[in-house]
């Protein structure tokens, strides 16, 4: 077992090879090996520990490579998956590819191979997150702005109500001041509009690349 906060899970109907693979990435990683697709998916849904990267076989028995990657990714749409095999046929390699899987290996793999691609997952997925919580801040902050040039904009309507309820009883010097300064305001009024549009705007782009980013 590695350190704790770097869970690898290897998938593969041969024991042997999924253990020589946790024996290839070392102390670097916590890795945890599964004989069979079921049983990986039996572990992550009784929530015993969850995988940051999978490295799956492709061709199993009952439930294979791209089936249960499609499983995972129903579960966690963040986590990436590796395939492997050492006899995967054109449609096998379509598939894979078709599934957005994050890396395939084609067996028998050097151990740096395998070592370099499950790193790269990792700092794959960091990368993924922060950029989720960057989205998720700005639409926060997105809300609080719009809340404020709401706020800001009824403010103004109000104090332009009672600015043209005093115009009406001014003389004609006075008057012709209240107007420059009445259309003052107004400007104001339309530069908060385009900065509440130009909010939404951004608003509606960070929620769809946060929509796109999850899917």
């Amino acid at each position: 077992m590695g350190r704790v906060g770097k869970e690898v899970w290897i998938v593969d109907d041969e024991p042997e090879l999924a253990q020589s693979y946790s024996e290839y990435l070392g102390s670097d990683f916590t890795s945890r090996f599964f004989s069979s697709a079921e049983d990986a998916i039996r572990a992550f849904d009784a929530q015993e520990s969850k995988p940051e990267v999978i490295v799956t076989d492709l061709a199993m028995p009952r439930l294979g490579g791209i089936e249960f990657m499609q499983k995972i990714r129903e579960r966690s749409a963040d986590c990436p998956v590796i395939v492997m095999s050492g006899n995967a046929q054109k449609d096998d390699l379509s598939n894979v590819i078709n599934k957005k899987a994050f890396a395939y290996l084609e067996k028998p793999f050097h151990p740096d191979m395998l070592r370099n691609s499950v790193q790269k997952a990792f700092d794959w997925r960091a990368l993924e997150l922060s950029n989720l919580q960057k989205l998720r801040t700005l639409m926060r902050k997105c809300r609080v702005l719009e809340d404020l040039l709401n706020y800001a904009t009824n403010r103004y309507v109000s104090v332009e109500n009672a600015m043209f309820a005093r115009g009406m009883s001014l003389g004609f010097h006075e008057a012709r001041d209240f107007v420059e300064s009445l259309s003052e305001e107004r400007q104001l009024y339309k530069k908060l509009h385009l900065i509440q549009a130009e909010l939404e705007e951004l608003r509606d782009a960070a929620s769809d690349l946060l929509n796109n980013t999850e899917s």
